[in-house]
């Protein structure tokens, strides 16, 4: 059984509530590359016109600096919220004119219910747009790549290229307000 097969629900074997605690190696070897297993809780509640899915995930995701491009690990903390509805229930819910309001709203077929898609979304979504190893982050020199947290002091040899007239004239400036 992989890992993903973990988090598919067979609705019909439980009445009411049922607790889903998994920690996962690596369910998502291609999306995310997590470092840490993926701890998992999740309570699914059934009711008569809908499934409710609440929880959380909890892990830690290998990527680099936005900046510098080192590598680094961050830790993530996600919340798992979706509505399943069936299809019956979808165009009744459709007819009174709410489906646009509800956020996190699935379409339920059948009674095998995957979650392996909102537990993604949950990691994904902890991802910060900008990664930085620290805030003070210096980068990568434009010209030669060095890291700059490495090396503070560092004074481009390459800088003295011909640069285009906008460069030019903004670096004739720099160069008259220093003097």
């Amino acid at each position: 059984m992989n890992a993903r097969e973990d988090l598919v629900v067979d609705l019909s074997t439980f009445e009411g509530t049922k607790t889903l605690a998994l920690t996962i190696e690596r369910p998502f070897p291609h999306e995310v590359d997590n470092t840490a297993p993926i701890e998992i809780a999740i309570t699914i509640m059934k009711a008569a016109a809908s499934v409710v899915v609440q929880g959380n995930v909890k892990t830690k995701i290998k990527t680099e600096c936005d900046r510098c491009l080192a590598e680094l690990e961050i830790p993530v903390n996600g919340s798992v919220e979706a509505t399943y509805l069936s299809e019956n229930d979808k165009d009744i819910v459709q007819s009174e004119g709410h489906i646009e309001s509800l956020e996190n709203l699935f379409l339920l077929t059948g009674d095998l219910l995957d979650l392996s898609d909102r537990v993604l979304e949950a990691i994904i979504v902890e991802v910060p747009q900008k990664v930085l190893c620290e805030e003070s982050c210096r980068g990568l020199c434009p010209c030669c790549g060095i890291n700059l947290n490495d090396d503070p002091d560092h004074e481009c040899s390459k800088r003295e290229e011909t640069l285009d007239k906008w460069h030019q004239k903004l670096n004739d400036l720099k160069k008259s307000v220093s003097s």
